[in-house]
């Protein structure tokens, strides 16, 4: 029997895999990193549970590093994912955080914790400033924040 994950849009065809306890916990994980993603889909998602409903420019505030394409992409994944969705509200487009979304609150809680307790350990600050203020784009179309 051949079993087809997908992680990070790629097809790994587990064909050969021995099944037993350890392929059988890797699947789901497969699943779930192949929807969150990478660091970026994690921190939108935290911020979502966090500040709740953010329009793209709410967004791109806390990340200034991340160039308008990247991030229309993650929020597009996300949105492939079943994890956010756009919501009109009035004139104005924000992500919110899908019933599914939702269910990632105590993950991101415990991986937050973790990094918590990690960096101390290792003997780094805990905090790290997002941007705050008014985004603009620059020549290059990185969003910087002012």
């Amino acid at each position: 029997m051949s079993e087809k994950v997908y992680f990070a849009d790629e097809e790994i065809d587990l064909e050969g895999f021995i099944e037993d306890e350890v392929t059988e916990s890797i699947n789901p994980m497969l699943h779930t990193l192949g929807i969150i993603g990478d660091k970026w889909n994690i921190l939108i998602l935290s911020l979502l549970l966090s500040k709740g409903d953010q329009s793209f420019i709410q967004i791109a505030e806390f990340f200034p590093n991340l160039t308008e394409p990247a991030l229309k992409s993650k929020l597009e994944k996300l949105e492939v994912g079943q994890t956010i969705e756009e919501k009109q509200v009035g004139d104005q487009v924000v992500y919110t955080l899908t019933d599914t979304g939702l269910k990632l609150k105590p993950l991101l809680s415990e991986m937050k914790d973790w990094g918590r307790k990690a960096s101390v350990k290792a003997g780094k600050g805990t905090s790290v400033k997002m941007g705050s203020g008014k985004a603009v784009k620059d020549s290059r179309g990185k969003i910087k924040i002012r």
